[in-house]
């Protein structure tokens, strides 16, 4: 049956009046179902009907009924209501809609069909209550203080969630009405008649003091209103407690005077990034700079937003970290802030005419009140800024940024005439400069001025040093009877001793109140007769008294013993310091009174009557042990004799101080690179013999030559141990005489000490074989770097020595002081050390010690099949082979490849350059062989160079394709010969670079030959000649070239022969390798003609002044000239390293078809004597350097 489904309805509605009309208001529904089903409807607001919705608070809409079985009944019919009230079917009968009639109260009733989804229908009938709503409302409030009543400042807390407790269980349950609270802490209920409980919620850091039960129980009828329900709620938090204040001295510690900084803002940094973001809690300090936050229990981060012109003082870094349980307060959070000042700058000057406007003649006041009117009201207030005029009538004021208004103090008879309205409002930031603030006043009476000063000598005149006497009394002796009687006007001095009086025009007396142990000295008769004029100033009326005099009077002693009680033994100390400290500030100051004690140790001062400190100034070495405050006070009447005013010091150590330094240029002064000497004796020549006898005080320097003797006071006199190989250069005399004062330390007590210099000599060889032995066929090695490694670490550290082998591979360090040293060599890549064993020379210079064969053995790290053979051509641009060109054609060299014995498969090649550069072309780069070559043109016309940019891996012959083609630059074609160097620059190595290896494996050339170029500038004047050396019929690389010339300095100089009046001309070279004809490793050069004579067993000389013979000579590879020394027998050639080479007299020179010998001669590079080892040495170097293989 459909009817077990139903049920008879009762729904409640509320209505609310209005003023000025009543009107339905609908607010709830209320319906009673099957199963003692609950169903809301809330706050619909709707004047003609309301939706029902079952088990859905807050909604607008009620759905008519559901079943047991859950189906959904759809209401098909509704009748009218008895009452008028309006009832409709919406939403095709899921919901139905009743709206009662306007004004009505009362019970209406109404029927309504339904139909299950089966078909089956039923009627219920409705009742509806409408009837007047009840309102339940108050207020949360922050207790702050906890005592349940409301006080000011107890504000309204908003969001927090009052609800009706339905069932009574102290929670908020779902469907329980419910309402945050608005911002200013207020809820409202608007709710049918009946019983409701009133409960609020319950966040953590909140403690509940209103109500004391916790909720509220009311019982409403319909028009009810229970609007007292408040709650109260304490936080339980934490409290930050601080404040911001001017740092005025930037000490960073706030003093009495330093005020706080109102309306600073300081803020909680939450995410700690030293800036004030949105949303951070940020507070302003108060008018006296204080702050504080309520906090929760937690780690805060408490920083201040910094001003422009203020800079903060503290906390040291800027802000606080505090961690606050609950209910803690942490206090002290200060910030110092020191501003940047402003200046205030005025004048105040009297305004004679009164018009305003200053004229020339119009003087500043002196001494005039200016202050800063803080509250504005016209008056100098105590605590108010404030500042008297100088002597020319100007004031200033520096204050910080802030507006002020600036006023001066008003003085009887004068008139202010500017400004305007009496006072300066200004406002200014932090560093502003403000001028012209300036006070015009008119006076309007007369004045008397004067002033009391101390007249120290008596003169009746005041000197300058001569001081004001304050508080002294200045009348007017109306009956001139020469005292001050009562009602006579009086006044007193200010601190300066200034007095003055404001009068009327007339005749006065002026006179002073004389004091006890004073004596009056101006003016002569006692007092001044004036007549004053209106508006006169009468100055000058001074009264000079001298003060009859006490006296001081004390010793200063040596307290040796320091018990602070002088002994019989126990001296004076003569010209010690003693003053009168005025200020008491513990040190003598200028303009203080001081003298000195005599030669028993004793002082005293003659003074005023008054009160003084008396101190004595401290000395270095010395320590006060009398009188036990440091100082006396006292205070003497005119006239007082005072003794006894003692001071005990008690001597402290005295030191002696120097240093013992090599001084290399021997000079007696010390310069920026002179070291200390460590382990030198220095001693104290008790008896000045000038030796260091037993018992003598001595000591040694330190690692960094530096001594110090601890002596008593006295005469002393210092010396040194002299030592073998080293010469003392200062002091002058050889030792100081000091005379030592206690405690006092002398310094400068040097001496310097030049040492004997040494030498390092060694040479740098080629090992061919490896066995660390030289032999002769194993040339020097040049290029190559020695240094003395002073630290011993392995490696050539900045301001360590080095120099390089020469050609022959000779090195020296020629200037060393004497001591340890350890040798190295820098090595270089491809090469192997042989020698030493070690790796190293350790040696030791003695004073004046030369060393020689400190050498160093090297050789190549060999690869299989590194070896081959080079050599070097010219091209013109049709790739033709030439020797010689017209000035303006173009050329190239070319390199090529003879031999590389068992090339390594999967060699590749890098890049080789050909630079030109001072006439010739030298190699610059790694020559690495392998591959196929590509060339590519870069770099400009500004070298012409092409480089080798890629290859295959893999073998390849070469044939005679050049491995190398540069194009010659025309700047280089100005005429003249160029030649190619065949030796790379330095750290630079033929080799082979095998694929997926670091290290290039050196070449070990066999024969490196080259060519020379000659550019002809006019090849009529200066023909060539061409010298077939390999008797081919061709001209080929193998030729030399020479040029036919005139003699130049270029050329031959001296060309001595050992057979006097022989006559010969034709070609001449030196048969180096003596196989008995010219060839590519002979030393070739041309000779047009030459005539030699002479007298008896003695050779003609050729010279520059005085030619006999002309010698043009050119050779094919380095030489540029011939010279001879001094001596007759020896014959050079001149290499343009500037070289030289003297052939033996088993090396033949070739001369057409005939072989002579030349003369013995030597060759020497290092030590200036001639023997047979510099000989093989130059010959060798000569081979290796032509062809690849020494000997």
């Amino acid at each position: 049956m459909v009817s077990r489904h139903l049920s008879h309805e009762k729904t409640q509605f509320q209505s609310r009046r209005r003023k000025n009309s009543i009107r339905t208001a609908v607010r709830s529904l209320q319906v009673e179902s099957l199963e003692d089903r609950r169903l809301l409807a809330v706050d619909a607001f709707n004047d003609e009907f309301i939706y029902f919705k079952a088990d859905r608070p807050h909604s607008k809409e009620l759905p008519v009924l559901h079943n047991d079985n859950g189906e959904r009944i759809r209401v098909v019919e509704v009748g009218e209501a008895d009452h008028g009230g309006r009832v409709r079917i919406v939403r095709e009968g899921t919901m139905l809609a009743y709206s009662p009639r306007p004004e009505f109260e009362g019970t209406e009733t109404f029927e309504y069909a339904i139909r299950a989804p089966n078909g089956e229908s039923d009627v219920a009938k409705v009742e509806v209550l409408v009837t007047r709503p009840a309102v339940i409302a108050g207020t949360n409030w922050a207790d702050k203080n906890g005592d349940g009543e409301r006080q000011e400042g107890e504000h309204g807390i908003p969001g927090w969630v009052i609800y009706l407790d339905q069932n009574n269980n102290g929670e908020l349950d779902r469907h329980e009405p419910a309402k945050p609270t608005d911002p200013r802490g207020e809820y409202r209920f608007v709710v049918p008649p009946g019983e409701y409980t009133v409960a609020e919620t319950h966040p953590a850091g909140w403690e509940q003091t209103v109500p004391e039960s916790g909720t509220y129980r009311v019982n409403l009828e319909g028009g009810d209103v229970a609007d007292r329900l408040d709650f109260a709620n304490q936080r339980l938090g934490a409290n930050l407690h601080g404040m911001a204040w001017a740092d005025h001295n930037g000490d960073g510690e706030r003093q009495e005077r330093e005020p706080g900084l109102a309306n600073w803002v300081v803020y909680l940094d939450s995410n700690k990034n030293g800036s004030h973001d949105e949303g951070e809690p940020a507070k302003r300090t108060d008018p006296h700079g204080r702050y504080h936050f309520a906090v929760e229990a937690g780690e805060y981060v408490v920083a201040q937003v910094n001003r422009p012109g203020w800079e903060q003082t503290a906390p040291e870094n800027g802000s606080y970290s505090v961690n606050v349980g609950p209910g803690e307060s942490v206090d002290r959070l200060v910030f110092g802030n020191q501003p940047a000042a402003a200046r205030l700058h005025g004048v105040v000057w009297a305004d004679h005419n009164g018009d305003g406007e200053r004229q020339e003649r119009e003087p500043g006041l002196p001494n005039w009140g200016v202050y800063l009117d803080s509250n504005r009201n016209g008056a100098h207030d105590e605590g108010e800024p404030a500042t008297r005029t100088d002597s020319h009538g100007r004031y200033h004021f520096v204050v910080e940024a802030g507006a002020y208004t600036v006023a001066e103090a008003r003085r009887p008879g004068w008139e202010q005439t500017t400004p305007e309205g009496g006072t300066y409002s200004v406002e200014v930031g932090p560093g502003d400069v403000v001028d012209g603030l300036a006070f015009g006043n008119r006076p309007q009476v007369s004045t008397i001025r004067g002033a009391v000063w101390a007249d120290h000598n008596g003169d009746g005149e005041r000197q300058e040093r001569e001081p004001g006497l304050p508080n002294w009394i200045v009348y007017l002796d109306s009956d001139k009877n020469g005292s001050h009687d009562e009602g006579e006007p009086a006044t007193r001095t200010d601190p300066h001793g200034r007095y003055h009086f404001v009068v009327e025009a007339g005749e006065y007396t002026v006179a002073e109140v004389n004091r006890r142990g004073w004596e009056q000295t101006a003016p002569e008769n006692g007092s001044y007769s004036v007549n004053v004029e209106p508006g006169q100033h009468a100055d000058g009326l001074d009264f000079g008294n001298q003060p009859l005099a006490a006296r001081l009077h004390g010793v200063v002693w040596a307290d040796p013993n320091g018990d602070g009680e002088r002994q019989e033994r126990e001296p004076g100390l003569p010209n010690w310091g003693v003053y009168l400290d005025a200020n008491k500030n513990g040190s003598h100051d200028e303009g203080e009174p001081a003298t000195r004690t005599d030669s028993h140790g004793r002082y005293h001062f003659v003074v005023e009557a008054g009160a003084y400190t008396v101190a004595e100034a401290h000395r270095p070495g010395w320590e006060q042990t009398a009188p036990e405050g440091g100082t006396y006070s006292i205070e003497v009447e005119p006239g007082d004799v005072v003794e006894g005013l003692i001071f005990g010091n008690q001597p402290q150590i005295s030191t002696l101080n120097g240093v013992a330094w090599a001084d290399r240029n021997g000079d007696g002064e010390r310069q920026e690179g002179e070291r200390g000497i460590p382990n030198w004796i220095v001693y104290l020549d008790s008896n000045k013999d000038g030796s260091h006898d037993e018992g003598e005080p001595a000591t040694r320097t330190d690692p960094h030559g530096r001594y110090h003797f601890v002596v008593d006071a006295g005469e002393y006199n210092v010396a040194q141990v002299s030592r073998r190989g080293w010469e003392q250069t200062a002091p002058e005399n050889g030792s100081y005489t000091v005379e030592v004062e206690p405690g006092e330390r002398v310094d400068g007590l040097d001496f310097g000490n030049q040492p004997l210099l040494g030498a390092i000599h060694g040479i740098k060889w080629f090992d061919r074989n490896g066995n660390a032995e030289r032999g002769p066929r194993e040339p020097g090695l040049p290029g190559w770097r020695i240094y003395l490694d002073l630290n011993d670490n392995a490696a050539h550290d900045e301001q360590e020595p080095i120099t390089r082998t020469n050609r022959h591979g000779h090195y020296q360090f020629p200037h060393v002081e004497p001591g340890e040293y350890v040798v190295r060599e820098v090595q270089r890549r491809g090469w192997e050390q042989t020698a030493p064993e070690e790796g190293y020379h350790r040696v030791t210079v003695e004073p004046g010690d030369v060393l020689h064969d400190v050498s160093f053995g090297n050789r190549l790290i060999r690869h299989e099949g590194s070896r081959g053979r080079f050599n070097m051509q010219f091209f013109n641009e049709e790739g033709q082979p030439v020797n010689q060109l017209m000035q303006g054609e173009q050329f190239y060299a070319g390199i090529f490849v003879e031999d590389l014995r068992e090339t390594p498969r999967g060699a590749s090649a890098a890049h080789l350059d050909l630079v030109f550069d001072d006439d010739v072309l030298k190699m610059n780069g790694e020559l690495q062989y392998g591959g196929d070559f590509e060339f590519d043109r870069s770099g400009g016309e500004s070298d012409g160079i092409l480089r080798q940019v890629g290859a295959d891996a893999g073998e390849r012959e070469i044939g005679d394709r050049p491995a190398l083609l540069a194009r010659v630059p025309y700047r280089a074609m100005q005429g003249g010969e160029f030649t190619f160097d065949p030796i790379p620059t330095e750290d630079v190595i033929m080799g082979v670079k095998l694929v997926g290896e670091d290290d290039m494996v050196p070449i070990e050339l066999i024969e490196f030959t080259s060519a020379v170029l000659d550019v002809v500038t006019n090849p009529y004047v200066n023909p060539i000649e061409a010298m077939d050396v390999n008797h081919d019929g061709n001209v080929t690389p193998f030729d030399a070239f020479a040029i036919l010339n005139d003699f130049s300095e270029h050329g031959a100089r001296k060309l001595t022969l050992p057979e006097p009046g022989d006559d010969f001309s034709g070609q001449m070279y030196i048969d180096v390798n003596m196989d008995g004809r010219a060839t590519p490793v002979d030393i070739l050069t041309v000779i047009n003609y030459l005539n030699v004579g002479g007298g008896e067993g003695e050779a003609a000389l050729l010279s520059d002044a005085e030619p006999s013979v002309e010698v043009p000579v050119f050779d094919n590879l380095r030489q540029t000239g011939i010279e001879s020394t001094d001596q007759a027998t020896t014959t050079s050639i001149v290499f343009d390293y500037n070289e030289l080479f003297s052939p033996s007299n088993d090396i033949p020179i070739g001369v057409a078809e005939e072989m002579r010998s030349l003369g013995k001669s030597a060759f020497d590079d290092v030590d200036d004597s001639w023997n047979s080892d510099d000989l093989a040495d130059c010959l060798e170097d000569l081979m290796a350097e032509f062809t690849g293989e020494a000997g």
